[in-house]
């Protein structure tokens, strides 16, 4: 079982990689604390697999691979530590890139990167998350997935320093991924979601440090 370490002081990367090597649970890490990510509803894994669902088949022999939660990418701010995050999921095209030195692997080279929103860590997705994941070089798309409502709000590498932002709210919406060659229909993505339970607000992530 693993250890936790003592989170009344600053946590350093290595002891978090040391720990979450041999964690059970999904934990990422940012400036020095250990933040844990508890289960998510019945809807948020539905919708997860109506989105994996859709670009397995799509990517299937295209040198693009698709990787479900349990990943951890490294991200940095500009001349800031390097902090490693759990994406519900995220493409990878070409050959994988890890930093291999340290103990387990994190991905350095994500080209699409989707996080499925909950009333608890939608701020965080939103704002720290998203602050971090655009400075990821090869990045070309973040999609960020509502539970409520249709909702999908996706941000597009434009160049190397922009990013265009825009938002699809029905149903017969269509997301266009031109950085992977894939599609994902509103109505696909949210097939039978609204007959599953979604969070109501209740805390589903927790902070340590």
């Amino acid at each position: 079982m693993a250890t936790r370490p003592d989170t009344a002081t600053f946590v350093t990367p290595e002891e978090y990689l040391a720990y979450d090597w041999e964690s059970d649970s999904r934990n990422e890490y940012l400036d020095g604390r250990i933040i844990e990510i508890t289960a998510t509803s019945p809807r948020h894994s539905l919708i997860l697999a109506n989105l994996t669902g859709s670009l397995v088949s799509q990517l299937r022999d295209e040198g693009c691979r698709v990787y479900c939660p349990g990943l951890r990418v490294a991200a940095a701010r500009p001349r800031r530590e390097t902090n490693y995050f759990s994406p519900d999921l995220v493409v990878q095209c070409g050959e994988l890139q890890t930093d291999a030195d340290r103990q387990g692997l994190r991905m350095l080279n994500p080209a699409v990167i989707v996080e499925v929103l909950s009333p608890s860590t939608a701020d965080y997705d939103r704002g720290t998350k998203w602050e971090h994941y655009r400075n990821i070089a090869s990045l070309q798309d973040y999609l960020l997935v509502a539970q409520a409502e249709p909702r999908i709000e996706r941000y597009t590498r434009h160049g190397e320093r922009f990013w265009l932002f825009n938002e699809l709210t029905e149903l017969e919406d269509v997301v266009q991924l031109d950085s992977i060659g894939c599609t994902l229909a509103l109505r696909d993505v949210y097939e039978n979601a609204f007959d599953a339970p979604a969070e109501t607000g209740t805390q589903t992530e927790t902070e340590h440090g």
